[in-house]
């Protein structure tokens, strides 16, 4: 941004110096020096406003620091709401399935036991966390 900046400056310092660029008549050369004098004192006038702006607050460079700002803004993300209200539908979703998947266990595990001992009758549900249906630890807690 600081190029810009300066190349902005450079830009109104050029055409304000342009009028001497070209002039040059051996015939007349106080033509010649007046020319010369004439675009270094516009462009001397054009640095002072400059420095009476203190740069920064110079027309030219407010629409150069406008324009950057404009090219480079980012537009907040409204969808950040929306994408939190999915992943929370999400959350819950695979908290069902993991309910439903943890009972279909629990039930295919006390079928397995049940047609081990040759049951008849349903086995209670497991009595606490690691245990299973005859207290003993579960299979995997440790």
């Amino acid at each position: 941004m600081t190029a810009v900046c300066v190349r902005r400056i450079f830009e109104e310092l050029y055409s304000e110096r342009v009028v001497a660029r070209d002039v040059y008549d051996q015939g007349n050369p106080s033509f010649t020096t007046a020319k010369n004098l004439w675009a270094t004192w516009r462009a001397h006038s054009v640095m002072e406003r400059y420095l009476c702006h203190q740069f920064y607050e110079h027309p030219s460079i407010s629409a150069v620091l406008a324009r950057h700002l404009a090219d480079n803004y980012v537009k907040p993300d409204d969808s950040q709401g929306a994408k939190i209200k999915a992943l929370e539908a999400k959350i819950t979703q695979l908290e069902t399935s993991q309910k439903t998947l943890q009972s279909q266990y629990d039930s295919l595990w006390v079928a397995v036991d049940r047609d081990k001992s040759g049951d008849k009758e349903v086995p209670k549900e497991p009595q606490g966390k690691g245990k299973n249906w005859k207290g003993s630890p579960a299979p995997g807690s440790g």
